[in-house]
Formats: structure tokens, C-alpha cells, sequence
């Protein structure tokens, strides 16, 4: 299929994918407010963003579509709000 890309700002939340089949680590995406996802390509900033699951953030960056998949390659970053004191829950 054709593959469309744009430079798009969203907010939402970084969450853990869920291992794959073989148990390897699926990465991580972003979750917008309406519950769709983008996974975060793991290159530049996106790397990053393994160091904030749970957190409040706005991305901007460069979006992809390619077989109902959406994925972003991160050009900038804001956190929204301090994760760890205000709603973090690591479940402890």
C-alpha cells in the first residue's frame, strides 16, 4: 500500500507494546486522547522517550501510515506534567 507521511503535533502518553510472539520487546508508542497509537520509531529523540512510560507528553514529529499502522519519528518532545509525583503508578 501507499505510504503517507506529515509533520503532525499530538498529545497523549507514552506506553510499553507488548512483547511480540517471539518475546521480544515491541517498543514503544504514543497514545493519543482518543486511544489511537503511533508507534515511536527508536531512532534520534525517540530514543529518549523509554525513560518516560506513563508520562504526560506532546510530540511533534513526522507521521507514517502504512497498513493501518501509524508510527512517528519524534522531532521534538515536551512533557506535560511530572509523571512521577502526579499520576504515575508503577504499581507498587
Amino acid at each position: 500500500m501507499i505510504s503517507q507521511q506529515n509533520l503532525k503535533t499530538i498529545r497523549g502518553y507514552i506506553i510499553s507494546r507488548p512483547k511480540n510472539s517471539g518475546g521480544d520487546d515491541a517498543g514503544i508508542a504514543l497514545q493519543d486522547e482518543g486511544g489511537e497509537e503511533f508507534l515511536i520509531i527508536p531512532r534520534g529523540m525517540g530514543l529518549d522517550l523509554a525513560d518516560y512510560i506513563n508520562a504526560k507528553i506532546e510530540i511533534s514529529g513526522l507521521v507514517r501510515e502504512q497498513d493501518e499502522c501509524k508510527s512517528i519519528q519524534v522531532r521534538r518532545y515536551v512533557l506535560q506534567d511530572e509523571y512521577e509525583d502526579q499520576w504515575y503508578d508503577d504499581g507498587k
